[in-house]
């Protein structure tokens, strides 16, 4: 979904996208641990899994997944630096989107201040041969189309905001996000009763649903990059 230059002898980039798995350690505050390339006979691609066997991101190489595998290892491009180029990137983009950063994505409503209980990104059947992608993913590569690897340059400008891209709508105790164009689902927002959900949503705009969210992701990107 998102090429990432690499500049190799038979691969000059490859093709990454992120599955839910990544963000949801991210949301939970829980460390990436030992992240190494995993192949799967049955699948193209290359993963980077952590110590649990966790999928966090996919890459994949025209020339096949032996002769990613070869660039990676005579480069010594590490699953770390393939992580890290990721969230640099989204990090950089989401410094441009009109958000404050935000510890807790907090709602204010009806005189009292709500949270979710819990945050999932969606996962997307990808048309990306066996892989799969969440919509981070289209984010970043309409508003990057390419990436250096270890090194993504700053933004000039954003092409595709999504404060602007995406809106939202109740599903019981659950408010989703997803993108105005064609209804993809971006994220769920569980919170602890339909009444909350339903109250919170009526009281807040789109805008203001998708800053605290993308404020909230900002800051649990900068807490893993260290920035």
């Amino acid at each position: 979904m998102i090429p990432v230059e690499i500049e190799g002898h038979k691969c000059k980039s490859m093709l990454v996208s992120s599955t839910s798995k990544l963000f949801e350690l991210l949301f939970e505050d829980a460390v990436i641990q030992s992240p190494t390339y995993k192949s799967f006979l049955l699948d193209s691609g290359l993963y980077i899994v952590d110590s649990h066997g966790t999928k966090l991101l996919r890459m994949e190489c025209p020339k096949g997944k032996g002769a990613l595998l070869d660039e990676l290892y005579y480069l010594d491009i590490t699953p770390e630096t393939v992580i890290e180029t990721y969230l640099t990137a989204l990090f950089n983009l989401l410094e441009l989107v009109k958000i404050r950063e935000k510890l807790f994505p907090e709602y204010y409503v009806l005189d009292k201040v709500v949270q979710p209980t819990k945050i999932e990104i969606k996962d997307h059947p990808a048309g990306f041969r066996k892989g799969t992608f969440t919509l981070i993913d289209e984010i970043i590569a309409r508003n990057y189309r390419r990436i250096r690897l270890g090194s993504p340059r700053k933004l000039a400008r954003i092409r595709y905001d999504p404060l602007d891209a995406f809106g939202a709508r109740v599903l019981a105790n659950t408010i989703l996000l997803f993108d105005k164009k064609d209804l993809r689902e971006l994220a769920f927002l569980h919170f602890k009763d339909h009444r909350i959900a339903r109250t919170l949503f009526a009281h807040s705009t789109d805008s203001y649903l998708n800053s605290a969210f993308f404020g909230y992701l900002k800051f649990k990107v900068r807490k893993f990059l260290g920035v």
